[in-house]
C-alpha cells in the first residue's frame, strides 16, 4: 500500500482514486474546497449555474399547461438541460429539427426558440392527450409558425415518407424500448453534418446492469451499444441529468 497523494489545495487523494471519479460533479476533487457543509453540493452548483445563465424563470414564464397526473418538473427537461440543447442547435446552425416524444411541448418550445426565424421543428407524439396539450402550449407561446406537432406512432411514420429527411438536429426522447429502431430510421434523414441527441441514455442506471431489468433499459442499452459499435459514426456522452448520447456521421 502506497501513501495517499495530496493535491495543491491540500485535499488528500485516495490511493485508489480512479478516472471514473472525475466524471460526475460530486467527484472528491470538486468538493475539496466546498465549505458550505450544510448545503447540498449538487443543489448549490445547479442554482449557481442557473443564475449565471439567467435561467431563473425560463420555464415558469412559458406558462405551460400540464396533465393532472404529472408536473412539468417531474416529466419535463430541466433548465440547464434545455439550455444545453439550445446551445447545440445554435452551435450546429440547425434550421430543421426533429423530435421524437413531445409530451406537453416544453423541449420543442425551447429548441424552437434557438432556431433562426425561418427554422422549423417537427415533433411526433404518440398520445392524443399530450399532443393536444403540446399544440395549446405552442400556440400560447407564439410558436405555431415554427413548430408542427404530429400525432401518431413515430415508428410507423418514420418507416414511410410521412416525414421527409434533411434534419440538422434530432432529439430522441420517447418510447425508449424502440430507441435503436428510431436511431436507425433517423440516421438516413440526418443532414450531412447534422447532430442526433439521444436523451436518458443512462436510463436510471438500468443500462449498466449485466442484464437490464426493464424493457426501456434494454431498448436504451441496445441503442447505446449499436451506435458506439458503428465505424461510420462519432459518438460521445454527456453525463447531464439521466445522460445524453451525441451522434454525428464521421466526415
Amino acid at each position: 500500500m502506497g501513501e495517499n497523494r495530496v493535491n495543491s489545495t491540500g485535499f488528500e487523494i485516495p490511493e485508489d482514486f480512479s478516472e471514473s471519479q472525475k466524471y460526475f460533479p460530486t467527484q472528491p476533487l470538486n468538493v475539496s474546497l466546498f465549505s458550505e457543509i450544510d448545503e447540498n453540493y449538487e443543489s448549490v452548483v445547479y442554482s449557481y449555474l442557473v443564475k449565471q445563465l439567467r435561467l431563473d424563470a425560463s420555464i415558469e414564464k412559458l406558462n405551460l399547461d400540464a396533465p393532472e397526473e404529472w408536473t412539468i418538473a417531474q416529466m419535463g427537461s430541466g433548465r440547464l438541460h434545455l439550455q444545453f440543447l439550445q446551445f447545440l442547435i445554435r452551435l450546429t446552425r440547425a434550421r430543421r429539427v426533429l423530435e421524437i416524444g413531445t409530451f406537453v411541448g416544453l423541449s420543442a418550445i425551447a429548441m424552437a426558440q434557438a432556431l433562426p426565424n425561418d427554422g422549423e421543428l417537427i415533433t411526433i407524439e404518440k398520445f392524443e392527450k399530450f399532443r393536444d396539450l403540446a399544440v395549446k402550449n405552442v400556440q400560447k407561446n407564439g410558436l405555431r409558425e415554427k413548430i408542427q406537432v404530429l400525432l401518431g406512432d413515430a415508428h410507423e411514420m418514420l418507416s414511410t415518407d410521412a416525414v421527409e429527411g434533411g434534419f440538422d438536429f434530432m432529439f430522441i426522447d420517447g418510447d425508449k424500448g424502440r430507441y435503436l429502431t428510431y436511431a436507425e430510421l433517423l440516421l438516413p434523414k440526418l443532414s450531412e453534418r447534422g447532430l442526433m441527441v439521444v436523451d436518458d441514455i443512462f436510463f436510471q442506471g438500468d443500462v449498466f446492469n449485466d442484464e437490464p431489468r426493464s424493457e426501456k433499459g434494454r431498448g436504451v442499452r441496445d441503442c447505446l451499444v449499436a451506435m458506439t459499435e458503428r465505424p461510420d459514426l462519432d459518438v460521445t456522452f454527456v453525463p447531464m441529468t439521466n445522460g445524453l448520447m451525441l451522434i454525428q456521421r464521421k466526415s
